[in-house]
């Protein structure tokens, strides 16, 4: 049978194909096709939600972690260090600042 041609089961998919293998099908011909998940989805009689949470499942899509913080060698301070966070949380170290605390305070395993 016809992708194309089949009736909304996506709450019971036919007895010899598993749900899963029923989604991934969709999600595979629809990945090759130019038209947008809902436009598949209602030509094929799916419902948009439910193709929508099957494609996630077989490509999550998460973006790239942000790095919050970049890696800075300082030689000598004269002057307060402050680390200002895309939070815009501010940690102003003092001069002479213990480089073992300030790994203990922000979680780190690796700085100096």
């Amino acid at each position: 049978m016809d992708i194309d041609a089949r009736e909304d089961v996506s709450a019971r998919p036919g007895q010899n194909e598993s749900k899963t293998q029923f989604w991934r099908d969709h999600i595979d011909t629809w990945r090759q096709s130019d038209l947008t998940q809902r436009g598949y989805a209602k030509r094929n009689g799916l419902g948009v939600a439910r193709f929508v949470y099957w494609n996630n499942k077989f490509y999550p899509t998460t973006p790239p972690r942000k790095k919050d913080f970049v890696p800075v060698k300082i030689t000598t301070a004269e002057q307060p260090i402050r680390l200002i966070h895309s939070t815009g949380v501010m940690i102003e170290c003092p001069v002479g600042t213990d480089v073992t605390w300030l790994r203990a305070l922000l979680g780190l395993t690796r700085a100096s």
